[in-house]
């Protein structure tokens, strides 16, 4: 069930509804590797160029070196730095209308208005199909929350 919370939603993205200019590269930060493997085979399965990082700290470099990401998908609950820190990060940032998906067991513990939307895990894969999804469409939803939303 989505849930309708603060967004920080551009309509700026370009990308289109039909597919003609679909998301290319995804960054996943999540410090568990099976969910770092799990949501890396899928979105390249889904045809797109997939960076991992372990924790926001390696995120954050990630992110600041080769900046060019379509979308952004956190963890919130990291050792070294937390997903709302990443996400305060890109928000600060010359990039900051990147779209930031945060994923998380504790929902209470992210900071919407950083995130455009948020899965809670545990989370079904065809959510996160859907979130992607969302982000190729130009005009995109207002923030939501997936998954077993508290």
């Amino acid at each position: 069930m989505a849930r309708i919370s603060q967004s920080h939603a551009s309509k700026d993205f370009p990308f289109a509804e039909n597919g003609a200019n679909p998301l290319r590269k995804i960054l996943v930060i999540d410090d568990q590797k099976s969910i770092r493997t799990i949501l890396s085979m899928l979105l390249t399965e889904l045809g797109h160029h997939v960076d991992v990082a372990e924790n926001g700290e390696e995120g954050i470099r990630l992110f600041n070196d080769h900046g060019d990401f379509d979308l952004i998908i956190t963890d919130i609950r990291m050792p070294k730095m937390d997903g709302n820190d990443v996400a305060r990060h890109i928000r600060n940032s010359d990039r900051a209308n990147t779209p930031l998906v945060a994923i998380t067991g504790f929902p209470e513990e992210a900071q919407m208005e950083l995130f455009n939307c948020t899965l809670v895990k545990p989370f079904k894969l065809e959510d996160l199909r859907n979130i992607v999804a969302q982000f190729r469409a130009y005009d995109q939803p207002e923030s939501q929350i997936f998954g077993n939303s508290v």
